[in-house]
């Protein structure tokens, strides 16, 4: 595909993965939803939701912001799990191995101060669900990964819908 400005880099480092996530798929694939904790248990296990989701009780909602996410490898070697496969953590609520602990960060801003909303600060971690060894490949696409975090539905998004 042809080259678009700020995605990516132009030079490469010899034999080391090179990691550019895809910003304009998150920007046309994002939407709020309103979930009730209940429906949440295994966010919550994994720890992909706010801090005050933890006070709330199973019937209580939550607001959510959901987005997919598409990172392409277009370094000139794998790029592999930081920790060995007998050290992969198994969680049983979603059925699937975490071969890290982090994969990415994502922040919401503020449209006009362009200072982060901390309470949404996102951790997301790969999952190695129908995979026999996770990975991504040089100059391959990975797995689209769902990822969410909830923030307090009182507060709203911020002036400008966030960025």
């Amino acid at each position: 595909p042809a080259s678009r400005p700020g995605y990516g880099t132009r030079y490469h480092q010899y034999g080391l993965p090179d990691l550019v996530p895809d910003p304009y798929y998150i920007q046309s694939s994002v939407y709020v939803q309103r979930v009730p904790m209940y429906n949440l248990r295994c966010a919550a296990e994994e720890n992909c939701l706010s801090s005050s989701a933890y006070r709330s009780r199973d019937y209580d909602n939550r607001v959510l912001l959901r987005f997919p996410q598409r990172v392409k490898n277009q370094g000139t070697a794998d790029f592999l799990p930081n920790r060995p496969r007998y050290s992969w953590e198994w969680h049983s609520c979603h059925q699937h191995y975490h071969s890290m602990d982090e994969f990415s960060h994502y922040e919401l801003l503020d449209a006009t101060t362009q200072r982060a909303v901390t309470f949404v600060t996102l951790r997301t971690t790969p999952t190695c669900q129908a995979v026999t060894y996770q990975h991504i490949k040089k100059q391959q696409r990975s797995a689209e990964i769902v990822l969410i975090k909830s923030w307090k539905p009182r507060r709203g998004l911020p002036s400008g819908g966030g960025k």
